[in-house]
């Protein structure tokens, strides 16, 4: 995965002090990684990713899971920024919670057994809007997926025609990839929040199997140069 250059600013909002002061220090060995605040609630993770907005830097908000009100924060810094990243921190090996945050735009997961090194992929692959993840969270994924594909094919070929198995939304926001607009661009093209847009590039990226937006671009610009088969 091809890696934005600049230095990356990670806000921790962690509760307990001294798992927020440790994943601080940790990150400080890390390339291009600035530690821009560590902050205990929702309120002061808000102030520090608003403060820190830029066109020219990627701001990646490591969040504690048990937050009370994690998905409030989501929701709401989704609507402000259009620069934010999230990894979702200490979370447990359970399908159903993970799909609640990815529900809000957020596939960057890091669960209680995780590592140092899974947390670096998650922070390099969400400022890329790629996908990485553990293989504890890649079995809990990949369950869902195999039961996905037992659908009946003539259900799938009954559908609206698709790119490499994407819907018909999926294909509008990958046309928009390639013309070159954010996600905030795309959410207000089509008229649906920035989080949904963010899910949409997640399931597009893991469905044509790409690391991120300009290999999506490609792939989609290589199929509309193919003549049609109909």
């Amino acid at each position: 995965m091809e890696r934005k250059t600049g230095k990356i600013n990670v806000v921790i909002a962690v509760k307990t002090r001294i798992y927020r002061e440790g994943i601080g220090q940790l990150l400080t060995d890390i390339e291009n990684v600035n530690v821009l605040d560590m902050v205990s609630s929702e309120q002061e993770a808000y102030s520090a990713c608003i403060g820190s907005d830029s066109n020219e830097t990627a701001v990646v908000l490591l969040l504690d899971a048990s937050m009370q009100n994690s998905l409030t924060l989501i929701r709401q810094l989704n609507q402000a920024l259009d620069s934010i990243h999230f990894v979702v921190l200490a979370m447990t090996a359970c399908r159903n919670q993970m799909e609640t945050f990815a529900a809000e735009g957020v596939i960057e997961f890091v669960t209680h057994e995780d590592s140092l090194d899974d947390l670096k992929h998650c922070i390099y692959a969400a400022i890329n809007d790629g996908f990485w993840c553990s293989k504890r969270v890649a079995s809990l994924l990949l369950s869902k997926s195999v039961k996905s594909s037992q659908i009946p094919r003539r259900r799938q070929e009954d559908s609206t025609p698709q790119i490499e198995g994407l819907s018909k939304q999926q294909v509008n926001v990958l046309q928009l990839i390639e013309s070159g607009m954010s996600n905030k661009e795309i959410g207000r093209k089509l008229n649906i929040e920035t989080a949904t847009v963010k899910n949409h590039v997640h399931q597009i990226l893991q469905k044509l199997k790409v690391n991120n937006r300009g290999e999506a671009a490609a792939r989609y610009r290589r199929n509309a140069q193919q003549p049609s088969m109909a």
